[in-house]
């Protein structure tokens, strides 16, 4: 089975906004992770 996490941010009132998705595979013998964004990525550019 796959799953997806999908988060979306935005600022009311502005016009733009951050959608981040990661996907999962999910197994009998645990969880893959498929996609991946790099957060590390967001909080060194200060978003």
């Amino acid at each position: 089975m796959t799953i997806t996490y999908h988060a979306i941010f935005y600022t009311e009132g502005e016009a733009g906004g951050v959608a981040i998705e990661n996907t999962y595979l999910i197994t009998d013998t645990g969880c893959e992770v498929l996609t991946r964004w790099p957060y590390e990525e967001i909080m060194i550019l200060g978003l």
